[in-house]
């Protein structure tokens, strides 16, 4: 593949499953053998697994712009994976979740065994204990403020 007939399939959306699959795995060359220079940014896996398969988004970077390939990973050694859509592009944004909760007066919260909540976003679950707001960065999370 050359790097025009590259850029065209990732305009026109027209890889086929086995060039998804390389170009997941940072595995794409061209005809002479030379990298297509694009760079593997982040892979994110749902957390939620079937008993076959999961969830994965994979983000490249190619000339300064940013695309996702949904894909499914399979779970067992009989089990391929599978492309079922076409890359395309993404910007990456900052999301801060906030969540409320309640509590009585007369009990003091037990720092160590806190509750721990599951907040689904899209394909993907982000933790949280009960005071806490956390940020979601690159589909991972870190707490950004702790609320007493």
């Amino acid at each position: 593949m050359e790097i025009e007939e590259f850029e065209s399939k990732l305009k026109n959306k027209t890889f086929t499953e086995e060039e998804l699959q390389e170009l997941i795995q940072d595995y794409l060359f061209t005809n002479q053998g030379d990298k297509i220079e694009y760079e593997i940014i982040d892979t994110i896996y749902d957390d939620e697994l079937n008993r076959w398969s999961r969830n994965v988004q994979t983000i490249i970077k190619y000339k300064n712009k940013y695309y996702s390939i949904l894909w499914e990973e399979g779970l067992t050694e009989y089990q391929d994976n599978g492309f079922y859509e076409q890359p395309y592009e993404v910007i990456k944004k900052t999301k801060v979740i906030e969540q409320d909760y309640w509590i009585s007066p007369d009990k003091e919260e037990k720092e160590t065994q806190p509750n721990v909540f599951i907040l689904k976003n899209g394909l993907f679950n982000i933790r949280t204990t009960k005071n806490t707001k956390i940020a979601i960065l690159d589909g991972q999370w870190e707490c950004i403020e702790r609320i007493d």
